[in-house]
């Protein structure tokens, strides 16, 4: 009752009122830290808060990342995949990984817990699994065993398209011992060389950088017959007919 009674009074006192309070910087506040909060009560309902207006921000700054040698890069999925290391003489209890589509607004991606503090740096991961056309930006947030914060600037990747397969195979061409040459920019292609039927067949496959060229190579003899070439980058798929004969040997 006393409480009741004290809460009401309370409350009784400072309608009409506004007053500031100091703010603790939350996730959905972005790249601006508010140093205050100014709130103003109802006059009809004590107790009833009816604006709250954030006043006197300042940009978060933000470090090089070159002290944790934050990168991102296009994996064989077109996925970003992010890399970094943990940054000397700082103990981190947890990292923050957040995207932007603007560089201003970032959101929480996702949260990375640190197990084990050591002294040696570790090398930390992830790939965004939902990374799309357009561009994106990444930074990494530290927060120690005291809560504190560093948030570390942000590194930029742009998405312009997922080409097709086919459209990164300039040429197919095959020899008298049944090799397969893909000619290709792109070593990501993965070749896969199956039957009429789905079965895969063991193949070795190398690419070189230096003549832009693949090299797939069965590991049994191939009977006559029509074979499938399935040329795989990421989710996407192109398929070319491979026929074998005794007489002319493997053609496209």
């Amino acid at each position: 009752m006393k409480k009741t009674f004290l809460y009401f009074t309370l409350m009784t006192c400072i309608v009409n009122v506004s007053f500031s309070i100091p703010a603790k910087p939350f996730k959905f506040l972005a790249n601006k830290e508010y140093r205050y909060f100014d709130v103003k009560f109802s006059d009809e309902l004590p107790h009833k808060i009816v604006a709250i207006n954030k006043n006197l921000f300042e940009p978060i700054k933000s470090l090089n990342n070159s002290k944790i040698s934050l990168k991102v890069t296009l994996d064989e999925n077109y996925k970003a995949k992010l890399s970094w290391v943990s940054a000397l003489g700082h103990q981190a209890k947890r990292y923050v990984i957040q995207i932007s589509h603007d560089k201003e607004t970032f959101y929480d991606l996702k949260e990375v817990i640190v197990e084990v503090n050591k002294d040696e740096r570790s090398l930390y991961t992830f790939t965004d699994p939902r990374m799309g056309i357009g561009t994106k930006y990444y930074r990494i947030m530290e927060v120690d065993e005291e809560e504190k914060t560093i948030i570390y600037a942000p590194v930029k990747i742009i998405l312009e398209a997922i080409p097709a397969p086919s459209e990164l195979v300039k040429c197919l061409q095959t020899d008298e011992n049944n090799v397969i040459h893909i000619k290709t920019t792109d070593s990501r292609l993965v070749p896969i060389l199956t039957t009429e039927t789905g079965m895969g067949i063991p193949c070795d496959y190398k690419y070189s950088e230096a003549t832009q060229t693949g090299v797939l190579k069965p590991l049994y003899y191939l009977a006559g017959g029509n074979y499938h070439l399935k040329v795989r980058l990421g989710n996407n798929e192109s398929k070319y007919i491979v026929s074998v004969n005794d007489l002319d040997g493997m053609q496209f």
